[in-house]
C-alpha cells in the first residue's frame, strides 16, 4: 500500500492550526491561574453588599430617621443609637459581625479599629476614621484581606500608595467604603494606583472581579 506524502502547504497549514490552538489553550490556562484571589474577593464583596442591604432593611436596627428637621436626608448606617437609646460607636461593626458566619473578634492591625476573622479565614477591619482626600466621617471604611492575614501576598490594598499591577499582580487586600445610604465603593483612596477611582475600577472590571461592570 502506498501512502501519499503531505505537501509542504498542508504541513504549514497544520502547523498554523496547532499554533492557534496552543495559543488559545495557554491563554485559557493563564486566565485560570491568574488572579487566584479573585474568587475570594467576589465572595467577600457579595457578602458585604448583601449584609449592608439587610442591615438597612432592618428598621428596628436602622430606622428611617432624618439627620435633622431641616435636613431630611436619612441618617442610615451612620445611626449609632441602639434600640434602647444608648450610643454605640461600634454599632455598624457589631451588626455586621453578627451577620457574618463564624465571625470571631480579633486584634486589629490599626489602632481605633475593630476587627474579626470570618469562618472562611477572611480578615475584616472596621474604622470610622476617614482617609484619603475628600472623605469625611460619613463613610465607614472596611479593610478586608480576602484570604486572611496568614496567607500572602498581603499586598497593601490592591492600589495602595506605591503599589502597581506589576508589584501586586494578584491583590488580596481591599478597602471598601460604605456610605450612609448603603452605597459601596472599592478602593476610593485617591492616593492609590491610577490616582482615581475610575482607573482602579478599570483594573477590577477588566480582570473580571465583578460579575457586572461597576461604575
Amino acid at each position: 500500500m502506498k501512502f501519499k506524502a503531505f505537501t509542504l502547504a498542508e504541513i504549514l497549514i497544520a502547523l498554523i492550526i496547532v499554533a492557534v490552538v496552543s495559543g488559545a489553550v495557554i491563554s485559557g490556562l493563564r486566565g485560570m491561574t491568574s488572579y487566584t484571589n479573585r474568587p475570594a474577593f467576589q465572595k467577600c464583596y457579595s457578602h458585604l453588599t448583601q449584609t449592608v442591604t439587610d442591615m438597612l432593611n432592618d428598621k428596628l436596627v436602622y430606622p428611617d430617621i432624618p439627620i435633622s428637621e431641616s435636613n431630611l436626608t436619612l441618617i442610615g448606617l451612620m445611626n449609632n443609637y441602639n434600640e434602647d437609646g444608648t450610643v454605640d460607636n461600634d454599632k455598624f461593626y457589631n451588626e455586621f459581625s453578627k451577620r457574618t458566619l463564624g465571625a470571631i473578634a480579633t486584634t486589629p492591625t490599626v489602632s481605633s479599629s475593630k476587627a474579626f476573622v470570618a469562618q472562611d479565614k477572611s480578615f475584616w477591619q472596621f474604622t470610622n476614621k476617614a482617609k484619603g482626600s475628600g472623605l469625611t466621617d460619613d463613610v465607614k471604611i472596611i479593610e478586608v484581606d480576602v484570604n486572611g492575614l496568614d496567607k500572602g501576598p498581603n499586598c497593601p490594598n490592591a492600589f495602595g500608595p506605591g503599589t502597581t499591577p506589576a508589584s501586586c499582580p494578584d491583590p488580596d487586600r481591599f478597602d471598601f467604603y460604605v456610605y450612609r445610604d448603603g452605597t459601596i465603593q472599592v478602593n476610593k483612596d485617591s492616593t492609590g494606583y491610577g490616582s482615581s477611582k475610575q482607573k482602579q475600577l478599570d483594573f477590577l472590571n477588566a480582570n473580571g472581579y465583578f460579575g457586572v461592570k461597576q461604575n
